[in-house]
C-alpha cells in the first residue's frame, strides 16, 4: 500500500480507468451512446470518516485529475456550500439522513453544479473502505464496500472503486443533462439584426460574477411529541375602582409539574415545499397549596391550606415560510383555556380564561433540524371567571403574550425542547355579585411565566 499518491498515473493505469468510464456508456442505448455530452464531468469527494479516509480520496483524487474528460471541484469550495445548505458530514454518513434529506443535497450539488459527489469512509479500525456515490439529484447511485488495511489503498485498489462507480454515475448524469436540455428555453430566434458594427475595442466590460443565493429551506410531512417538566411563575391581583380604600384580592404562587407538546407539518405548500401549514398543542399541569392566613381581633394570626392545580391546554394553526435556507418567519392563529383552581374557600377559588391566539414568528436554523424561535401576539379574552362567578360576568378584553423556543437535535430522531412563555390578561368585573369580599366594580391583571425543559421524539 501506498502512503503518497504520486503525481503521475502510468499509461497502463488511464488505459484501465478510460475502459472503467466507457462502460458507462456501453450500458446505455446506442443512440444515447453516441449522443455522449462532450462536456466534462463535474465531480467533488467528501471525506467524512470521523478518523482517517484522507489518504483513500487523495488516491481516487489523483486518478481523476488524470483524466480531462472529469473536472474535479475542490472540495474546500463544496463543504462552504455544504454550510450554506445545512448540510453536515453526519448527513452525508448515514444513508437514511440522505434520503431524508435528499432535497437538501440536491440543492448543494446544483449550487455548484456538481454532477457526481463521492462520500468517503473509512471504519472498523481503518478495515473498511466505503464509497457512497451520488448523482447530481443528490440520489444514491451505488454504495461500495471494500476490505482494506490501515486505512489505505494504492492505485489498484482506487480503480477498483472507480470500475464500480461510473457505470452507475454515467447513465444518470446522461439522463440528467438531457432533462435540464429538454426543459431549457429556446435561444431567441431573432436575434440583434444590427449589431454594433465598430465596437470600441478600449472598451472594458466586466462581468459580476455572483455565487447562487442557496434557495429556501423545505418543509417535510411529519410529526413530533415532546414531554417535560413544567415551570411556571403566576401572580393576579383584583380590586375594586371605586372604594376608598379599595378591596383587593392577590394570588402569587410558583407553579412545577408536566408539560406535553405536540407538532405537526400538516400540508407543505408549492412545488417547491418552502411553506407549510403546521398544527400545535400542548397541554400543561402543575398541582400546588395555597395557604389563606387570617388575622384575629385579639391580634393573632390563623392560617388554613387548600389544595390547589394550575392547567392549560390549547393549540393553534400556522402558516410559516423559509426565506432563506436556515430562516423562516410566520403567522398563527388559534385558542387557549386557562384554568387556576383553588379548594372551596371564602376567600378565592381561582380563575378561569378562554383565550383567542393570534400572532407571528421567526425562526433561524443553527443546524440541521434545530431551530430557535420567537413569537408574540394578542390574547383576546372571551371568558373570564373569578371565583366560581362572584365578581360577575367579564366583557372581552385583551391580553398579550410572547415567548421563544429552543429546538436542537439529540439523535436522529429524538430532540430536546426549550421554552418560556409570557402572558397578561386584564379583564374587568363592573358586576360584581356580592358574594366575595369585592362586591364593587373591579379591574385585575393575571401574569403568567411559563416553561420548561422537554425531550421529544420524531415520528
Amino acid at each position: 500500500m501506498l502512503d503518497k499518491v504520486p503525481g503521475h498515473i502510468s499509461p497502463v493505469l488511464l488505459g484501465i480507468l478510460a475502459f472503467a468510464l466507457s462502460l458507462a456508456v456501453v450500458v446505455l442505448p446506442p443512440e444515447q451512446a453516441h449522443a455522449q455530452p462532450k462536456e466534462p464531468l463535474r465531480m467533488s469527494l467528501i471525506n467524512v470518516a470521523s478518523s482517517g479516509g484522507d489518504q483513500p480520496k487523495r488516491v481516487i483524487s489523483s486518478i481523476l485529475k488524470e483524466n480531462k474528460s472529469i473536472a474535479l471541484i475542490d472540495t474546500a469550495i463544496v463543504r462552504s456550500t455544504m454550510e450554506n445548505f445545512a448540510v453536515n458530514e453526519k448527513i452525508l454518513r448515514k444513508g437514511e439522513l440522505r434520503e431524508k434529506f435528499q432535497e437538501r443535497i440536491s440543492r448543494m450539488m446544483q449550487a455548484e453544479n456538481i454532477e457526481g459527489l463521492l462520500i468517503i469512509d473509512v471504519y472498523s479500525k481503518g478495515r473498511k473502505l466505503q464509497v457512497v456515490v451520488l448523482g447530481p439529484e443528490g440520489q444514491e447511485l451505488r454504495d461500495i464496500k471494500r476490505n482494506i488495511r490501515g486505512g489505505k489503498i494504492d492505485q489498484d485498489g482506487g480503480l477498483d472503486v472507480l470500475k464500480d462507480v461510473f457505470p452507475a454515475l454515467g447513465p444518470a448524469v446522461l439522463d440528467y443533462r438531457d432533462r435540464v436540455q429538454a426543459s431549457a428555453p429556446d435561444p431567441d430566434p431573432d436575434p440583434d439584426p444590427d449589431p454594433d458594427p465598430d465596437p470600441n475595442p478600449d472598451a472594458i466590460v466586466t462581468e459580476e460574477k455572483t455565487k447562487p443565493k442557496p434557495p429556501p429551506g423545505t418543509f417535510k410531512q411529519g410529526g413530533s411529541v415532546a414531554a417535560g417538566v413544567f415551570l411556571g411563575q403566576r401572580s393576579m391581583e383584583v380590586s375594586e375602582t371605586q372604594s376608598i380604600p379599595p378591596d383587593a384580592i392577590k394570588h402569587r404562587t410558583p407553579l412545577v409539574g408536566v408539560g406535553i407538546n405536540l407538532d405537526a407539518v400538516a400540508l407543505p405548500i408549492g412545488d417547491n415545499k418552502d411553506s407549510a401549514l403546521l398544527v400545535s398543542g400542548f397541554f400543561n399541569y402543575a398541582p400546588f397549596k395555597t395557604e389563606f392566613k387570617t388575622q384575629g381581633g385579639d391580634g393573632s394570626t390563623s392560617s388554613e391550606t387548600f389544595s390547589s392545580n394550575f392547567v392549560s391546554v390549547g393549540g393553534a394553526l400556522h402558516y410559516r415560510r423559509f426565506f432563506t435556507s436556515s430562516t423562516l418567519g410566520g403567522v398563527y392563529g388559534g385558542g387557549e383555556y386557562i384554568s387556576l383552581r383553588i379548594a372551596s374557600n371564602p376567600n378565592y377559588t381561582g380563575n378561569i380564561y378562554g383565550v383567542i391566539r393570534a400572532g407571528g414568528e421567526l425562526g433561524i436554523s443553527f443546524a440541521p433540524e434545530s431551530y430557535v424561535f420567537v413569537h408574540g401576539g394578542v390574547l383576546p379574552v372571551l371568558t373570564a371567571d373569578n371565583s366560581a362567578g362572584a365578581l360577575g360576568e367579564s366583557p372581552t378584553s385583551l391580553g398579550y403574550e410572547a415567548g421563544g423556543t429552543v429546538l436542537f437535535r439529540l439523535t436522529d430522531k429524538v430532540f430536546a425542547r426549550l421554552g418560556y412563555r409570557f402572558e397578561m390578561v386584564q379583564p374587568a368585573f363592573p358586576e360584581p355579585t356580592g358574594d366575595s369580599k369585592i362586591d364593587e366594580p373591579s379591574e385585575s391583571r393575571d401574569i403568567l411565566h411559563s416553561g420548561g425543559l422537554q425531550v421529544g421524539f420524531s415520528i
